[in-house]
């Protein structure tokens, strides 16, 4: 990037710090409602007044640098603009994995993030900007080469989610550590675009595959995950297919179509797996809750070696419609999540002053589930193949406080009672002191790992077999 093109992107790092500073000083001062609230802007490792005057600092730092970009005044000075480019990179890929903390605590996968504050994170990202482009400025390195710095620094963050993933389990590990991702779209019959990722093995070239098919929505939380369990088990010697059921992660048609078309759509995703080069001849698969279900609807299929089923089963109804009476909480579960997309903490505590009203007709699944309590036709269609029908051995895994329990435990009795000898040989339960694919405190404290950690360590043991 050119010298005179830097200097406006200095000015305008400067100016979003500027305004990050000036936001907490008002809210501290008035506490207006538009901001979020004060705890909310720091992490409290040092008090508000010491951080103010730092930030006062960085400013009138900021703004000589500027000041000297403008006037075309700064001197080349190589070794410190290579310092400052690393400097950046370092900042920037601890601000990553604090972001990823935060991540991961918001959507329960620990109990307690790295820092509170969610505000300093993308701040924290304008600093790095700002010394990376500080570093260009004295380097005055006009090459290409440089700007592939950034580019390096992204990629590379990509596989901090399964870094991370690895620190909170005992795997043993990794066997492969470059990992290969690769952006695929298949049609259905009825011409919808399903679009999916696969995490392989860079130097392999044929393994087992692990299918994931789940409702998972474009988004920074649904990125770390897809991406901390693919190269997980990528880096150790799987292919893991991700891909979005309709209307999610990118895929066409309604995310409000659920359980008509997951067998069909399963079963062309696994003909086009046959078809992969990497494809082995083993295949497994993996997932709790709705994407636990759309694995029942290939369970009869006797190209699947093995399913990891959690919090989930063939058939909601029974959940859905207990004691054929309609489980409100269930169903507006579902509809406000529309997809793994709830509303945060913050945002359901002031809106429930004003008591606002959700019109069920943005969720038309809803309403369907309320008017077929007791239509057998309509749910028959939506049912998955049961336990007692699954060519498969199945690792099951529940929660004591569930919902699915009952099912899970009745699922596991089929299983041990079918003919087929390696169904019946193989198939597990194992149930914890977990609600839906989250920890319970317990009267002793919360459990050191949470659901969503703990059930990723039986995998590869499982899949192994």
């Amino acid at each position: 990037m050119r010298a005179e093109r830097m200097t406006p992107l200095l000015a305008i790092l400067l100016g979003l710090f500027v305004g990050r500073v000036l936001g907490q000083l008002l809210v501290s001062l008035w506490e207006p409602s538009f901001l979020p609230p004060f705890e909310q802007w720091q992490s409290g490792t040092i008090s508000y007044p010491s951080l103010l005057a730092i930030q006062c600092l960085l400013i009138f730092a900021g703004a000589h640098v500027l000041r000297r970009a403008q006037a075309q005044s700064l001197p080349k000075r190589p070794l410190w603009g290579y310092g400052l480019v690393l400097l950046s990179s370092v900042y920037a890929a601890c601000t990553l994995l604090r972001a990823i903390s935060y991540l991961a605590y918001l959507h329960g996968i620990i109990a307690t993030p790295v820092m509170p504050a969610w505000v300093p994170i993308p701040f924290h990202f304008v600093i790095a900007g700002f010394i990376l482009v500080t570093g260009q400025l004295l380097l005055r390195c006009e090459r290409r080469t440089l700007s592939l710095l950034p580019l390096l620094f992204l990629l590379h963050g990509c596989a901090l989610p399964s870094y991370y993933l690895e620190t909170q389990t005992s795997l043993a590990p990794a066997t492969n550590r470059f990992v290969t991702e690769e952006h695929f779209s298949l049609p259905t019959a009825d011409r919808i675009l399903l679009r999916g990722r696969v995490y392989r093995p860079m130097f392999k070239e044929k393994v087992p595959s692990i299918l994931i098919r789940a409702p998972f929505p474009d988004g920074p939380k649904t990125e770390a995950m897809v991406q901390g369990i693919g190269r997980l088990w990528a880096r150790r010697g799987y292919a893991v297919v991700v891909q979005g059921t309709r209307g999610t992660l990118g895929s066409e048609g309604s995310v409000d179509e659920l359980f008509v078309h997951e067998r069909a759509d399963g079963l062309s995703l696994l003909a086009w797996v046959e078809q992969q080069p990497f494809y082995n001849g083993r295949l497994f698969t993996w997932g709790g809750s709705y994407f636990a279900y759309t694995q029942w609807a290939l369970a009869d299929d006797p190209r699947i070696d093995g399913m990891i089923s959690q919090i989930g089963s063939d058939d909601f109804y029974p959940v859905l419609h207990p004691g054929n009476t309609f489980a409100l909480e269930s169903g507006l579960f579902w509809a406000l999540r529309r997809g793994w997309t709830l509303p945060p903490p913050q945002t359901v505590a002031a809106e429930a002053a004003q008591w606002p009203t959700i019109p069920t007709a943005a969720a038309s699944f809803l309403e369907e589930w309320k008017h077929h309590r007791t239509d057998e036709t309509y749910w028959q269609k939506r049912r998955a193949i049961p336990a007692s029908e699954s060519a498969a051995p199945a690792l099951i895994m529940g929660g004591w406080f569930d919902p699915f329990l009952e099912q899970q435990i009745a699922q596991y009795r089929q299983l041990r009672a079918s003919s087929v000898a390696r169904v019946s040989r193989n198939s597990r339960l194992v149930v914890g002191p977990w609600t839906h694919a989250a920890s319970v405190a317990m009267p002793e404290g919360v459990l050191p790992r949470s659901y969503r950690i703990a059930s990723i360590q039986p995998a590869i043991e499982w899949f192994a077999m």
